[in-house]
């Protein structure tokens, strides 16, 4: 998920997950992986995980909280006799 890959896992990051294609073809067969093009799917990764767009935006959310207290602190501090 913190990759922001939505659950997709292209074909080249086969060797860097020490995965073979007899594993890829198992995941697929029971349900788990769907074959896409260029890679496969998490079966249902979205209805467990947020999506990319999801994420950002709640990081972009957070940054302009973050953001607008650290205006109100600072202006806090200079209003301070």
């Amino acid at each position: 998920m913190d990759q922001l890959t939505d659950g997709f896992v292209p074909k080249e990051m086969l060797k860097h997950l020490d995965g073979t294609p007899a594993e890829v073809t198992s995941l697929v067969r029971v349900g788990l992986w769907e074959e896409v093009d260029g890679g496969w799917l998490f079966h249902d990764w979205l209805d467990y995980q947020p999506s990319r767009d999801q994420v950002l935006a709640e990081r972009a959310a957070a940054s302009e909280r973050q953001r607008k207290a650290r205006e109100r602190a600072k202006a806090k501090r200079e209003a301070e006799p």
